[in-house]
């Protein structure tokens, strides 16, 4: 019994096909079923104080997160094959997300006046938009040249170093013009790269449109601008809360991605015809299900959590959840209807399938259902947080389970992260103790780091810290949503 038990924890070699499962039974029910309960059980034998009660494991939860989410920078950065696929996509908007990282770090203390912005900044803030949709179908239909590529990846560092050395300060309008003049060079320059692609958006209509936005701007510049600013003076604080709150809200999406991606993996190894594998909806819904019981039950529980954990953007949502609150009466019942008929849809799909003989896809929907229903029995912040430690440990396990197919044997182009693989126990583990640990102590260090204030650019280093986790988080949810898609065929070879 113990020896057979112990099998079920040994992987396959590398190039072997499991049937059902992704890696082995035990491994895969307990870092994709059931992952979540790893810190959840500690939450529940421990204190209700947060995080006293369970301090270790919070940190160690915390930090684990965060180490989980830079994982993908050495698989891209570290084997050159992987990075010359999407070089523009690996470049270009993350040197968007550092420079935001940057701007919330330099202007921490930035009190926005009233008005502050016009009509000049909307147009040439439209302007940026419409350059990146250009290079973002540029890239999808040709390779960008180098001088172009560093162009694109400069800019948004460029501007932010001039607004560093040159503060707007209230002549802000004329830093404003230059930067659209700049939007509209880049543009130009884009639009005679793509002439032989079949775009007519990045040849001609990006560079249309962005003129017009700019005369527009200096026009609005030349008179009374509109003010579109804020009707009184605000604080950053309130602005990086709506930002972290965006990334939080992502991070929801990404996470209940993750499992419907697990599962869908589940069908493409189940062994049936594609023609019989349960609908991808099926799995969604079940993915899904519950959130409308959520949005009925939990405004009343997340008022005193927000104000507890997140007093910075509870001001956002408290107007949503008093409405949410009004019509609870009556859609709790039904939200929790649809819930329980996601449950009951996926086990009958999938009894109609396999007669509920695949033990991955019937462990892996017991997991995901279980682990809704935690939200309605345990402290929703508690929940919440094993949810995202769940989809820290499935990541891991699944990042490691590619990369041990993939870098199995030496590749020809000699990657570096093919050599630090070689040594798997050593690179993970090393990994994890670096990143994690450094978070941990920065963000939970006593001491002169944490007593003294300590501070870069006037803002202390614990904010920096905050600022990292939350544009790295959508550093690492954009890679996440074109890296792994199991159509790819480097993909599915490695699965």
């Amino acid at each position: 019994m113990i020896a057979r038990a112990l099998q079920s924890f040994r992987p396959a070699p590398p190039e072997q096909r499991v049937d059902h499962w992704h890696i082995a039974p035990g491994i895969d029910v307990l870092a994709y079923s059931f992952s979540w309960l790893w810190l959840l059980i500690p939450f529940w034998f421990f204190g209700p104080k947060h995080p006293e009660d369970y301090l270790w494991y919070w940190i160690l939860g915390n930090s684990f997160s965060t180490s989980h989410r830079h994982l993908t920078m050495p698989y891209v950065y570290f084997d050159r094959q992987v990075f010359g696929t999407q070089v523009g996509r690996f470049l270009v908007v993350p040197s968007l997300l550092l420079a935001g990282f940057l701007f919330c770090g330099l202007y921490r203390s930035w009190k926005i006046p009233a008005g502050f912005f016009d009509l000049t900044d909307a147009l040439v803030g439209t302007m940026a938009v419409l350059l990146l949709l250009q290079w973002r179908r540029f890239d999808q239909l040709a390779k960008p040249s180098a001088p172009l590529l560093g162009a694109l990846v400069a800019a948004p560092l460029t501007a932010l170093a001039a607004l560093w050395a040159w503060p707007a300060g209230i002549d802000h309008t004329s830093h404003a013009l230059a930067f659209g003049v700049g939007l509209l060079g880049l543009t130009l320059w884009q639009a005679r790269e793509a002439g032989s692609t079949e775009s007519a958006f990045a040849r001609t209509g990006t560079p249309a449109l962005s003129a017009l936005l700019l005369l527009g701007a200096a026009w609005s510049a030349a008179g009374t601008a509109a003010a579109v600013g804020p009707s009184e003076r605000l604080r950053m604080v309130l602005v990086t809360g709506g930002i972290a709150a965006f990334a939080g809200a992502w991070n929801i999406w990404h996470v209940y991605m993750q499992k419907y991606g697990i599962l869908r993996m589940y069908a493409a190894k189940s062994g049936l015809p594609r023609e019989k594998w349960v609908p991808g909806w099926v799995d969604r819904f079940l993915v899904f299900g519950w959130l409308p019981a959520y949005l009925m039950y939990l405004p009343t529980a997340a008022r005193p959590l927000l104000a507890e954990h997140a007093p910075t953007v509870s001001h956002w949502l408290l107007p949503i959840l008093d409405r949410l609150d009004a019509i609870a009466v009556v859609g709790l019942p039904v939200a929790v209807a649809i819930g329980i008929a996601s449950v009951a849809s996926y086990f009958w799909h999938e009894y109609q399938a396999a007669g509920l003989s695949n033990p991955a896809r019937n462990l892996m929907g017991l997991g995901t259902v279980l682990l809704a229903l935690t939200f309605f029995f345990f402290d929703p912040f508690e929940a919440y947080v094993a949810y995202g430690f769940s989809h820290a440990v499935e990541y891991t396990v699944f990042v490691w389970a590619f990369q041990r197919r993939r870098y199995r044997e030496p590749l020809a182009h000699r990657p570096l992260l093919g050599t630090l693989l070689a040594w798997p126990v050593v690179y993970y583990v090393g990994f994890t103790l670096l990143i994690g640990g450094a978070y941990g102590f920065l963000e939970y260090g006593q001491g002169r780091l944490y007593d003294a204030r300590l501070t870069v650019a006037g803002t202390p280093v614990r904010s920096w810290i905050f600022y990292w986790t939350v544009w790295q988080s959508m550093a690492h949810f954009y890679f996440d949503s074109f890296l792994w898609k199991m159509r790819l065929p480097e993909v599915r070879a490695s699965l």
